[in-house]
């Protein structure tokens, strides 16, 4: 399924710095990290028609390269996988050019896929790459610029809160649509983020002036101490259910479509930002351990790597080596 929408810009990446370790190993030389790079390769695939463009893959990456610089810093490398020929396999992230009548783009609600709809003018006039450029920067891809673009300071909540009330005229199915959007968004947030989750009745979370107007169809959902939103209609119901909770979670906005997308750049900041604070107490003497040392080394490494099914267990290492060494400090202020 995708969601439809018209182009319009271009893209670029910095070279990325290298910084010392304070706790060198005996024996060795200065542990060097990588500063920590996000790095994602877009395979771009032909769907059906297939056109022979030497160019494309190479000039599409120059833009990208280029706009980047100007969308966030140069903790973003875009790296097009060339897949036209259609003989290589599929990759994480796919962009597919479609040949159409018109230009337009699409990101898919349900995959980490996105597509270029192109015509044939637009070859002739070279547009294409421009096209391609746009899609992936500021549709397919713009979750990950957003943060990187937040202040560090900015975080998720560790635990939400959730309450949720159904009025007595509320169905069934529209009762089992909310709960399972929450449980589906609770699932993909739990390596950053916990949903806590509990149901009672509309009446139970309005305040007393407003429990006189409160209507049978009627679903609130709140946040306690911070938000309640009444929703008088089932008329899309989860949906709004599920823009409230991702609000919450402070997720980036685009693509508003794919959760998953969205989910995954949250991931690798939190991951990224773990391991900035990670590398600083390295530097730190006697701070951290040997051990500590190299594991940090390691995950740091595994990061650059960029693979997405490493990233949940990247989450879990970072933050239990976090708490281990905040509890070796305090011990040492003790």
């Amino acid at each position: 399924m995708f969601l439809a929408v018209l182009a319009l810009l271009v893209a670029a990446i910095s070279p990325w710095a290298i910084f010392k370790m304070g706790n060198s190993i005996a024996g060795e030389s200065p542990v060097l990290f990588d500063n920590l790079v996000v790095r994602i390769p877009v395979t771009v695939n032909f769907e059906k028609q297939r056109f022979d463009l030497p160019d494309l893959i190479e000039s599409t990456q120059i833009q990208i390269d280029r706009e980047i610089k100007h969308l966030t810093s140069g903790l973003l490398q875009v790296n097009l996988v060339d897949n036209l020929s259609g003989l290589g396999d599929r990759g994480d992230y796919n962009l597919d050019l479609v040949l159409d009548r018109d230009n337009s783009l699409g990101v898919s609600s349900t995959s980490l896929q996105a597509a270029v709809f192109y015509s044939t003018e637009s070859i002739y006039s070279n547009d294409l790459p421009f096209l391609m450029t746009q899609t992936i920067l500021h549709h397919f891809l713009f979750a990950e610029i957003e943060l990187l673009n937040r202040p560090e300071t900015a975080s998720f909540p560790e635990k939400l809160a959730v309450q949720i009330g159904f009025g007595n005229g509320i169905s069934n199915e529209t009762r089992s649509q909310v709960v399972g959007v929450i449980e589906e968004v609770a699932e993909q947030v739990r390596p950053f983020s916990a949903i806590e989750l509990e149901m009672t009745t509309s009446s139970e979370l309005l305040k007393e002036e407003e429990k006189e107007e409160k209507e049978e169809k009627e679903v609130v959902i709140n946040f306690p101490d911070k938000f309640t939103k009444r929703i008088k209609s089932e008329d899309n119901v989860a949906h709004k259910i599920q823009t409230a909770l991702e609000t919450q979670l402070k997720l980036p906005d685009r693509p508003q479509n794919n959760l998953r997308i969205r989910v995954l750049a949250a991931m690798r900041r939190q991951a990224r930002l773990n391991l900035k604070r990670l590398t600083e107490k390295a530097q730190i003497p006697n701070t951290t351990t040997s051990t500590q040392t190299r594991d940090i080394r390691l995950l740091v490494g595994r990061f650059n790597e960029g693979q997405i099914s490493d990233l949940p267990s990247l989450l879990n290492e970072t933050n239990y080596l976090l708490q281990e060494i905040s509890n070796g400090e305090r011990r040492v202020e003790k």
